[in-house]
């Protein structure tokens, strides 16, 4: 996905010519800014961003898991770095919240309703009743299908 988002940075360097603010040195107080100019190759920056556990940053996490960590941004690069392992009593409750994580993707991307319920009604913040979380997520769905994917558009969330 990163590459997505290189290109992105590489036009938007490349059509605006380096506007005065990323060109100036003077800081702009907006980190955005630091960010895109350490992407162009301009600087290289540290910062903090949520991104997969693919490079083990998180060894004793799945490498599935999005997690918040540092990473230096630099020239067409975002490289997490090491943070090391969880404590084990943090790695037991974040697991949980991993594993849902992981369900909700897998529900959006084939368009399963009954995935999608059950790691709605696992989410520690959902605390109403079973029929409310059902009819608040059929809902939610309905109001934001335009922005799924396509499958979603076929399944009927009438109550």
């Amino acid at each position: 996905m990163f590459h997505v988002y290189r290109s992105l940075i590489f036009i938007l360097c490349s059509l605006l010519c380096l506007p005065s603010c990323i060109r100036d040195d003077s800081p702009s107080g907006e980190e955005g800014i630091l960010l895109i100019k350490a992407l162009c190759g301009l600087t290289r920056v540290i910062s903090n961003v949520n991104i997969p556990n693919t490079a083990g940053q998180i060894p004793n996490l799945p490498k599935s898991a999005v997690v918040e960590t540092n990473a230096v941004f630099s020239r067409d690069s975002i490289a997490p770095v090491y943070a090391g392992n969880l404590t084990e009593e943090i790695r037991q409750l974040m697991l949980p919240h991993v594993m849902n994580h992981e369900d909700v993707l897998k529900a959006a991307l084939t368009c399963d309703y009954e995935i999608m319920l059950r790691a709605f009604r696992r989410d520690p913040l959902v605390t109403c009743s079973s029929a409310d979380a059902d009819k608040l997520l059929r809902k939610m769905i309905v109001n934001t299908k335009k922005y799924l994917p396509e499958g979603w558009q076929k399944i009927s969330l009438n109550p």
